[in-house]
């Protein structure tokens, strides 16, 4: 037996969440990878049915952290050019706020924060068309590196440097950033806290009061994740699959 079953029985007797929000991070859409992370467009779909029915999808930036625990906060890593084709469509022809992090490096031409895909960035024209019909952009670094591994110019150059070519490229202000891989290091928290409002990782817990607003926690959502798994993600206070990878990530790096 693997540890997904254990985890799960475990994650069955904690007590549903009382107030704040889940924040979810996808990243691809039918964007034909195949990856863990690429979902299908009808289960996409479906999710947007569960969340517009039962649920309160808020932005980032107005999450009362101490509200209403249907809140639901949608974020979506890497900027491909599938989310301007795919999913972006779908949140604004319902109306649902989302959240893109985009590392400014890839749009430019760099290399994709996935490695194996040949999927591609969205443009800087696309980026600044759905800016300006209301998505909230936010920055993944320059070129998605593990910020540990960055000297003090290297970490300006990413975290605050993405920043100002993302507001001077888009004329849209830039309050969120995303640590690539959820790899946060004490030596770039400092840079991130006076640069940002806000900064998200993973780790798997609610976004509270009791949360540090520049490390906000998410679920990354997968394509194997069934409608089930879907709703216990969006009812519970900790996801403890997310949390024990977050740690294999911490201690991998």
């Amino acid at each position: 037996m693997g540890l997904r079953e254990p985890i799960r029985a475990l994650q069955d007797l904690l007590p549903p969440a009382r107030r704040g929000a889940c924040v979810l991070a996808y990243h691809l859409v039918e964007g034909g990878t195949g990856g863990v992370v690429d979902l299908p467009l009808q289960t996409f779909l479906t999710q947007l049915e569960v969340l517009q029915r039962a649920y309160r999808v808020v932005a980032l930036h107005d999450v009362d952290p101490d509200g209403d625990p249907r809140q639901v906060v949608l974020t979506f890593d890497d900027a491909y050019a599938n989310f301007y084709d795919v999913a972006w469509p779908e949140l604004r022809a319902r109306g649902l706020p989302a959240t893109l992090y985009v590392p400014v490096g890839f749009v430019d031409g760099g290399p994709a924060p996935i490695r194996g895909t040949t999927a591609t960035a969205c443009t800087w024209e696309q980026l600044a068309s759905m800016a300006a019909q209301g998505l909230d952009i936010g920055s993944h670094t320059v070129s998605h590196p593990d910020v540990g591994t960055l000297d003090a110019a290297g970490l300006d150059a990413e975290i605050a440097g993405s920043r100002t070519t993302l507001e001077e490229r888009l004329g849209v202000p830039v309050r969120s950033f995303c640590y690539p891989r959820a790899l946060v290091h004490a030596r770039a928290e400092a840079v991130v806290a006076r640069t940002y409002a806000t900064a998200t990782v993973g780790g798997g817990s609610r976004y509270t009061s009791r949360t540090d607003p520049h490390t906000i926690e998410r679920v990354s959502i997968r394509s194997d994740h069934d409608l089930a798994t879907f709703a216990a993600i969006l009812r519970s206070r900790y996801w403890i699959e997310e949390g024990f990878a977050d740690v294999v990530r911490q201690l991998r790096r």
